[in-house]
């Protein structure tokens, strides 16, 4: 479980993951081997699952970002499990979301440009 200085520190490193224990004690009140001991803690657990980059889609020649909503004709278990797998596997995608109503994926795609996007 986790405490209000716990959310204090994922709070800012939500915000910057290059914080030093030094900056990230001096902004949650505790002193750096204690903010140390915390994320490793909270890593262990998995309540910080992940150190992510994000990385600008205009630097690796990608600036259109899209929102798609995708819709199966059938709504089969293999099929399903097909299209993740490829949604996967296409570097244009960014996250994949399975959603209920009546479209059955919500997908974030960048593109070069237009043509590249009608490509994909």
């Amino acid at each position: 479980m986790i405490d209000d200085i716990d959310k204090k520190i994922l709070h800012q490193v939500q915000r910057n993951n290059q914080l030093t224990s030094a900056e990230l004690s001096a902004r949650v009140g505790l002193s750096p081997t204690s903010v140390q001991r915390r994320l490793h803690r909270m890593r262990n657990q998995k309540i910080i699952e992940k150190d992510i980059a994000v990385v600008s889609t205009s630097a690796i020649g990608r600036p259109l970002t899209m929102l798609v909503s995708v819709e199966l004709e059938r709504e089969r278990s293999d099929i399903i499990d097909r299209f993740k797998k490829s949604v996967r596997e296409c570097a244009a995608v960014q996250s994949a979301y399975y959603v209920t109503g009546e479209t059955d994926f919500v997908l974030i795609v960048t593109a070069k440009d237009m043509e590249d996007y009608e490509e994909f």
